[in-house]
């Protein structure tokens, strides 16, 4: 994993979208404090076993593969067979009809799933225009968030992953 931003590309950095990001990660902080979550809930294990498939992922798509583990720990905590109670499946949690617009052919294969889920965070990043709202896309779905519509689980799962990625990269810098 590199110190890159957490997407390349064409992403326009607005002011609105950086203060909107400030307040997510104020917010992830408070949040983080009051859940307990500490940096050495991070699945070291899972990670060594699958950094090679994210660091692919990150060169092809131009995604932070620190934020791609981060966005694992909070879905699977690197679990490839890991399905939801609403079945989504595999190490980025990944619904089927999600996999399918994908063209994913085996969700529960950890290479096409984290290239899969890699694209479709970095398209709703790019598409919301920032990292809080993009999150937001991938767990609830792009229209929950045109619809202004936050639920309780999406509220813990954005600071969560946000807090994850500072862990990762705190890691990465030390």
């Amino acid at each position: 994993m590199n110190s890159q931003p957490p997407v390349r590309g064409d992403l326009k950095t607005s002011l609105a979208g950086l203060l909107a990001l400030l307040l997510i990660l104020l917010a992830h902080s408070v949040e983080a404090r009051n859940t307990g979550l500490h940096c050495n809930d991070i699945n070291q294990d899972g990670m060594k076993r699958y950094q090679r498939i994210i660091d692919q992922a990150e060169r092809r798509h131009g995604v932070n593969g620190a934020l791609i583990a981060a966005v694992i720990q909070a879905e699977s905590n690197f679990d490839s067979r890991a399905r939801s109670r609403v079945g989504a499946r595999g190490l980025m949690q990944l619904m089927p009809q999600t996999a399918q617009g994908l063209e994913i052919r085996d969700a529960y294969n950890p290479r096409q799933n984290v290239d899969g889920g890699t694209r479709y965070l970095k398209q709703q990043i790019l598409r919301f225009g920032d990292v809080g709202k993009g999150l937001w896309a991938y767990n609830a779905g792009p229209h929950r968030v045109e619809s202004n519509t936050l639920f309780e689980e999406t509220r813990q799962y954005i600071p969560k992953v946000l807090f994850y990625y500072q862990c990762l990269k705190q890691r990465e810098q030390q």
